[in-house]
């Protein structure tokens, strides 16, 4: 029972859910693929290589922006409170 239980897992066995995470999922990607895991760019289409690099290149400026604008913002507040 359990050999058919372990075959019938690798057969459906998917990408992990965490490589749609931004920065960690490249991170993830790159891991599983050392790993001889299923990655989210394993696939015959060009598109979907295409997007996934487009989705994880978007959410890395995304998040610089974010945290740069965030930073601006502390800063001036401090200069504003101390000088």
């Amino acid at each position: 029972m359990a050999n058919e239980q372990e075959s019938l897992e690798q057969k459906v066995k998917k990408p992990d859910w965490k490589q749609w995470l931004p920065i960690y999922g490249m991170y993830k990607v790159e891991k599983d693929f050392e790993d001889h895991q299923p990655t989210i760019l394993d696939g015959d289409s060009a598109g979907r290589i295409m997007g996934t690099v487009f989705y994880h290149s978007l959410s890395l400026v995304a998040v610089t922006v974010t945290t740069g604008a965030g930073l601006m913002y502390a800063v001036e507040y401090l200069a504003e409170k101390l000088f």
